[in-house]
């Protein structure tokens, strides 16, 4: 377990790349699952960048004037926050939903549901089909092929590390 004191968990000279490693660190030692994701989360937070530019960046000093914020964070998050409360954020569907202690976080298993439950209204009533949310994603607007296409859109920008969902 992590001395939670207020001894400074981290200091400069700090590369952006040993800021996750080292956060991964201390997440992992208190038992927080994806300890590497969630410091990366965070960090691209803390920065206001993407996982490419956290990729690309990596070995560039750490900005002096983040670094209270990234270990208020940090401290957080290994206290058992949910990053997604943290960085006020949790993509679901394939879009980005603002998110806060108010409200539930959206779970990617839930996106199961909300395919199976558009798939049986499209087979219940075949006229509605295309009479819903349009996401862009392909197939007809609201329905279930545009929705699958949608989460599966979603699934792939995780894997690849596009969108960010982490907990």
């Amino acid at each position: 377990m992590i001395d939670q004191t207020e001894k400074a968990w981290f200091a400069e000279p700090l590369t952006i790349r040993e800021a996750v490693l080292r956060a991964a660190g201390i997440l992992e030692a208190e038992a927080v699952e994806e300890p590497r994701n969630n410091a990366e989360l965070l960090l691209m937070h803390v920065l206001g960048i993407g996982r490419a530019e956290l990729l690309r960046d990596g070995g560039e000093p750490f900005p002096a004037e983040k670094l209270a914020e990234w270990e208020r964070l940090v401290r957080r998050k290994a206290a058992g926050e949910p990053v997604q409360y943290l960085i006020g954020e949790q993509w679901f569907y394939g879009r980005p939903f603002a998110v806060s202690p108010a409200v539930l976080i959206p779970r990617p298993e839930t996106e199961l549901l909300v395919e199976a439950v558009l798939e049986a209204a499209d087979r219940l009533w075949p006229a509605a089909a295309g009479h819903g949310l349009d996401s862009g994603a392909g197939g007809e607007p609201g329905s279930a092929e545009e929705a699958k296409n949608g989460a599966e859109s979603a699934r792939e920008a995780t894997l690849a590390g596009g969108a960010e969902q982490g907990g």
